[in-house]
């Protein structure tokens, strides 16, 4: 990203929950403090969800526990400082912390406009010729098992509005993970992205998640040109990895 792009990029704040999740079937997804757990973990990702990626639902407003509930985690926001600098390897803007990040720890969730799946289409084009990146994240987690079709899907785009994580980096071997997160009113179409970390993470080490989430990643073995479909033209990766995939797709 350009400096001059960056002067076009507007921060924008958490509105607030997403969905009303009274009587969905929940666990418990965070430490909480107690003789068993140190401070330092609470609050943290329980392996369950961490390895698994299932999506978490925390307290709401329909429950009883109140605003101190440790389920409350994402809704309360980001509790971290962040800094967005420009990486030295032409990677262009990259994002830290200050402070050393835990195993399991919220870090913040991707924000961005709301858009349609059509208009993610047009805005995507662009990106597919190499003219520009994509900061798009369709919110289709739920598609398939609540039979949402594809027109009625909406998508993050971070590239003109959005929050600190629209600058997280790429890497094969990440830090960090997003995860579905849905608290005040359950909707399927509309939920967080919340970034975790998914490792220790020392102080000032660069945030990466991986662009192709192993859900969903291809065939490693196939060509990389082979796998030029829509148009989108392979892109060599630059994170520098041991075990760098050596492209990645966007």
């Amino acid at each position: 990203m350009l400096p001059e792009e960056r002067d076009r990029w507007e921060a924008i704040k958490a509105d607030g929950g997403l969905g009303d999740t009274a009587g969905l079937p929940k666990k418990f997804p965070y430490y909480s403090s107690g003789p068993r757990t140190s401070a330092e973990r609470a609050g943290c990702l329980v392996p369950f969800y961490l390895d698994r990626r299932y999506p978490i639902y925390e307290c709401n407003e329909n429950c009883k526990c109140g605003p101190g509930c440790k389920t409350r985690v994402v809704q309360k926001g980001r509790q971290v400082r962040l800094e967005i600098f420009k990486t030295p390897n032409g990677r262009g803007w990259g994002l830290r912390c200050n402070s050393a990040l835990r195993t399991g720890q919220f870090i913040d969730t991707y924000r961005g406009e709301i858009i349609t799946d059509d208009e993610a289409t047009r805005r995507e084009k662009g990106a597919r010729h190499g003219t520009k990146d994509s900061y798009l994240y369709s919110l289709d987690k739920f598609a398939e098992a609540e039979g949402i079709p594809p027109e009625e899907l909406y998508v993050i785009d971070g590239e003109f509005k959005g929050g600190p994580t629209r600058f997280v980096n790429h890497s094969c071997e990440p830090n960090c993970r997003q995860y579905v997160v849905s608290y005040n009113r359950h909707d399927p179409k509309v939920y967080e992205i919340a970034f975790f970390a998914i490792r220790d993470i020392a102080p000032n080490e660069e945030l990466t998640f991986d662009y192709l989430d192993k859900d969903e990643a291809e065939d490693e073995e196939v060509d990389p040109e082979e796998r030029n479909e829509g148009g989108m033209k392979p892109v060599k990766c630059l994170c520098g990895a041991r075990k760098c995939r050596k492209y990645l797709w966007l």
